[in-house]
């Protein structure tokens, strides 16, 4: 049976009462409880079983211990990750659809619908499009049907080839509008 000193067994328990007010305006109390090490370690069981064996030296901790991160986590802790941009909406990039060079696709992050114009859609010789009821509510709230869908048509951007569904749309072609 260990013998400790005096001072760690007989030290008071004290009870410490904090509010924490956080920016919205919310109150939380906060209980601080200041017990003996040897009281909080006579409280969990497992801790104490550990220590114990640390300290009678029939265990030893692994000195050379190694843990391989992947490779988010190793970027997180070295800070390497990129900086967060904004969401840029929409922007134009460069593809090529067949052999025809789109200098300026219009790309909507927001969108769920790809829209070819009728007139490049001719231009790509794509045969003849599949028949639809489907309609299209524009932003300026008038409303336009559709010539057709024209499914699995390869786009090609940057080094990436893309199979894409479009919707085909009668609509004036504007070279400076994307």
């Amino acid at each position: 049976m260990a013998v400790w000193p005096k001072s760690y067994t007989t030290r008071p328990r004290t009870w410490v009462w904090h509010h924490t007010t956080y920016p919205h305006g919310i109150v939380t109390p906060i209980l601080h409880i200041n017990l003996p090490f040897l009281e909080a370690l006579s409280q969990m069981p497992d801790s104490r079983k550990f220590l114990k064996e640390l300290l009678t030296n029939k265990r030893k901790l692994d000195e050379e211990s190694h843990v391989e991160l992947n490779a988010v986590c190793s970027a997180m802790l070295e800070n390497k990750l990129p900086q967060k941009l904004k969401d840029p909406g929409s922007f134009t990039i460069p593809c090529f659809i067949g052999s025809l060079s789109v200098d300026n696709a219009l790309a909507d992050l927001g969108s769920s619908i790809n829209v070819m114009p009728y007139k490049l859609f001719k231009q790509l010789g794509l045969g003849k499009p599949k028949q639809t009821r489907m309609s299209i509510q524009l932003a300026d709230k008038t409303i336009k049907i559709l010539m057709g869908i024209i499914e699995y048509v390869l786009v090609k951007i940057d080094k990436f080839i893309f199979p894409v569904d479009f919707v085909v749309l009668d609509m004036d072609e504007d070279n400076n509008i994307p």
